[in-house]
């Protein structure tokens, strides 16, 4: 009886657990002069997989990545929230003049 009891409890416990959309945000400067130290940042609000960050062809790549882990839970009125993120960062010179895609 109590097996059968703990199964009950952990099938409804599944069913209120929900999926967390996952979402890039990047932060970089849209222009920068030739000799020029900057940084780019990636924050991902989900982690278990592998960040790869793109080739940085036109830049030297000073220092990176720096990563960093952010998490907060939240009980308002016993509704609870959980955020986590995850962030990035890459400081770059650039090179010379011209348009660049990172």
């Amino acid at each position: 009886m109590k097996k059968v009891l703990i199964y009950q409890a952990f099938i409804l416990l599944s069913f209120s657990l929900a999926g967390q959309d996952v979402s890039l945000k990047t932060e970089y400067p849209s222009v920068v002069t030739a000799g020029q130290q900057f940084s780019v940042m990636w924050t991902v609000n989900s982690g278990g997989g592998e960040f790869s960050a793109p080739s940085f062809n036109g830049f030297y790549k000073l220092m990176g990545p720096q990563t960093s882990y952010s998490s907060s839970t939240q009980i308002i009125n016993g509704k609870m929230s959980h955020q986590t993120s995850y962030s990035y960062v890459y400081y770059l010179q650039a090179v010379k003049e011209g348009k660049f895609t990172i």
